[in-house]
């Protein structure tokens, strides 16, 4: 259930809070189910050990950094409730995947996934007619309304904003693209195109921007892998040169109604600097990933402890980047008293430091030492492995399904679970 709803993250009236994902209730009461089966005793694999070993000594070691900086231990509410609902969540994936000894249960459970978007998809199908004008507003409007969208001309799917929709849509995209390189069946190939087709209406910046850099992470680990770097490097530079000409199509076609907000967005664009000065949404993803890196540079070693980063975004952003304190989103955190967050691997180096990231990197090396020697399927392996590491780079919530479903998928042992993980072997 937690897997069927994965694409629900804002239904009004349901969630304590926009963001959080629907899926989050049933993997608590998973958790509770596997406590209650086997009286708190779990079989982890290492690399989900290693990241649960990171988070203890991030909030014993962080809370005492944090002390030292701020006097207070006030900020681990900015910190432990997300990480704990993201050990949690990777604690029960991990364990519904790993407990199943069919090799080819992890490619079922992707299927899983790949069901759960259609009907997403579908709705977002009927937003994007609906934004154009081919079927009647009032498609847009209802949909809106049942699953807690607030843009009225930018499909928004089953979440609250077009931009939350995109990344959604890429996490489809590559699930399905690999469900088609495993099966080989049209279905997937033509689910894959729907995804990409209402990734470009969603016209997200962030959502463009994860899929190119998927692709370009996509084409340097296999070739690591694979040994052919050159041709690796190639094959990539014409997938992105496509999607740069997609892109353009897209602008051309937005140039139409020059008034929308991806419209004018391009049209007014001068330079980064002063499109993260002018734009309150750029801002919060370029500017706080800045501010986040001088944290980390002032505090190298031990940062600012276990929530440091979200006590002390205010402080830094007037010191270093005065100009956004007029920003409605700086606006928003200067009245609320809570900072956004910064992507994620931005927050481990500004909280805890040079020992954070090391601890905090660690299981995503094994990951890769690990799967990197299934030879006949590397790529298969790297087409969800790249965008999973885009994950753990743009995230800015612990909570956030997707990131720690695959970690959980790539962390089960090849012996258990995935013999056939990637695909047929050169043999079939």
């Amino acid at each position: 259930m937690a897997i069927l709803a994965l694409p629900y993250d804002a239904i009004p009236h349901i969630l304590p809070f926009v963001y959080r994902p629907l899926s989050l209730y049933f993997i608590v009461a998973a958790f509770a189910i596997y406590l209650l089966q086997n009286h708190g005793r779990f079989s982890l694999p290492k690399p989900v050990i290693q990241i649960l070993f990171f988070s203890v000594v991030s909030v014993s070691v962080g809370s005492v950094v944090l002390l030292y900086h701020t006097g207070s231990f006030v900020g681990l509410k900015y910190y432990v409730p997300g990480l704990a609902m993201g050990m949690l969540s990777v604690i029960v994936f991990s364990q519904f995947l790993s407990r199943h000894k069919d090799p080819d249960f992890p490619k079922t459970v992707l299927k899983y996934v790949g069901y759960a978007y259609i009907p997403a998809m579908f709705l977002g199908t009927l937003e994007t007619l609906s934004c154009y004008h081919i079927l009647p507003h009032v498609f847009k409007s209802v949909i809106n309304t049942i699953f807690g969208g607030w843009q009225e001309f930018r499909p928004c799917l089953t979440n609250s904003e077009a931009s939350y929709a995109s990344q959604h849509m890429v996490f489809a995209i590559f699930v399905y693209a690999y469900l088609y390189k495993v099966f080989h069946l049209k279905k997937w190939m033509y689910c894959t195109i729907v995804a990409a087709m209402l990734l470009l209406f969603t016209v997200s910046t962030k959502g463009y921007l994860l899929i190119i850099l998927s692709v370009a992470f996509y084409g340097v680990f296999s070739s690591i892998a694979k040994g052919n770097f050159q041709k690796m490097v190639l094959k990539s530079i014409a997938v992105l040169f496509v999607l740069a000409l997609i892109c353009f199509a897209m602008y051309q076609v937005l140039l139409l109604d020059p008034g929308t907000y991806f419209a004018k967005r391009v049209l007014e664009f001068k330079s980064i600097s002063e499109t993260i000065e002018s734009d309150s949404s750029a801002f919060v993803r370029l500017g706080l990933p800045m501010i986040a890196l001088k944290m980390f540079l002032h505090n190298p070693l031990l940062g600012l402890g276990a929530g440091g980063c979200h006590v002390f975004t205010l402080e830094y952003i007037q010191r270093f980047m005065p100009f956004a304190m007029n920003l409605n989103d700086v606006l928003y955190m200067r009245k609320t008293g809570n900072a956004m967050s910064s992507a994620i691997i931005f927050q481990v180096l500004a909280n805890f430091g040079v020992y954070g990231f090391v601890l905090f990197i660690r299981p995503l090396v094994v990951i890769w030492k690990r799967n990197k020697k299934i030879v006949a399927s590397i790529r298969s392996f790297a087409l969800l492995f790249s965008f999973f590491i885009v994950q753990v780079v743009q995230s800015g919530n612990w909570a956030y399904m997707h990131m720690w479903f695959l970690f959980a998928f790539f962390s089960i042992k090849r012996s258990e679970s995935y013999s056939s993980f990637a695909g047929p072997s050169k043999n079939g």
